[in-house]
């Protein structure tokens, strides 16, 4: 039928489809699981073995691809609910709340901070890993700032953003990525690092090293409880120290999908003809587009 009208649109068009139900986890408890579907349309011809209800398995074949408009190619969609969005993305807004931490039963990839306008900058470290810097602040931040903690093979590098001034969109990084500037191989060295900075409870200072703050709440509890995080953060024209566990940092990671990480949840979009007719996607480029997540 696809040569005949309806479906020969501007050439022959294949009008077979195949709709597939995900079930997967993330996170914990009930909140964590998730259900999905994907979308595989315009196929020629479907395999007798994929029948309503019945089981599909990775890599399993669903078909042959068909034509669209007198040419080879389907269509692919993967989408859920707002309910199972709330699960996956851990929110439902185009940006992510940075009035309090992010998720913690669902943490991986890098780490993120939050500064608010104000942060201070110290020029040394405190000694003995305390909380009073010995000299006053070098710099405090006039605008807000967000810190990116990257892990690789033993590296650990620090980079510092801040919004793009207008016309820009977007954020732009603040000086040089720092990559081990707290120490060689600083990754491989956490656990020694937090036997010495961290002596009452070395276990918490080792998730205070590697997340941010102490992700384990019920098992590990950290001594003292306002135990310091200094790091080296660049800022604008220069870097220095910040305690990063600071109560008014806010901390993240990848699995919060970060708005100032590209991450953007786009519903402008106001009619119900399954048509994108959104401006944010429309006024996007190609490069644009990716981790972009459309209602």
């Amino acid at each position: 039928k696809r040569d005949k009208p309806p479906l020969n649109y501007n050439g022959g068009t294949d009008f077979g489809y195949v709709l597939l139900k995900h079930e997967t986890e993330i996170g914990s408890g009930e909140v964590g699981n998730v259900e999905y579907y994907s979308l595989y349309m315009h196929m020629g011809s479907i395999k007798s073995e994929v029948k309503q209800g019945a089981r599909v398995y990775r890599k399993d074949p669903l078909g042959q691809v068909g034509k669209i408009d007198g040419r080879n190619g389907i269509h692919f969609q993967i989408f859920c609910d707002d309910a199972n969005l709330q699960k996956l993305v851990g929110r439902t807004t185009p940006e992510l709340d940075i009035s309090k931490d992010g998720r913690s039963d669902i943490v991986y990839g890098d780490m993120h901070f939050y500064l608010p306008a104000g942060t201070p900058f110290y020029p040394t470290r405190p000694s003995n890993n305390g909380l009073t810097p010995r000299e006053s602040a070098r710099y405090k931040s006039s605008e807000p700032l967000y810190v990116t903690m990257h892990f690789e093979k033993g590296s650990c590098s620090m980079t510092t953003r801040q919004k793009a001034k207008a016309p820009q969109n977007g954020y732009t990084a603040v000086g040089e990525v720092l990559v081990n500037a707290d120490g060689a191989d600083y990754e491989y060295n956490l656990y020694k690092t937090a036997l010495d900075l961290y002596p009452d409870s070395p276990s918490a200072g080792y998730e205070l090293l590697r997340f941010g703050r102490v992700i384990n709440t019920e098992h590990e509890t950290l001594v003292p409880a306002n135990a310091p995080l200094w790091r080296t953060v660049n800022y604008p024209g220069g870097k220095g120290w910040v305690n990063l566990a600071a109560s008014e940092i806010k901390k993240f990671s990848d699995g919060d999908f970060p708005h100032w990480m590209g991450w953007l949840l786009v519903d402008d979009d106001v009619d119900n003809n399954s048509q994108c007719n959104s401006l944010s996607i429309l006024c996007r480029t190609d490069d644009k587009l990716s981790r972009t997540i459309c209602h």
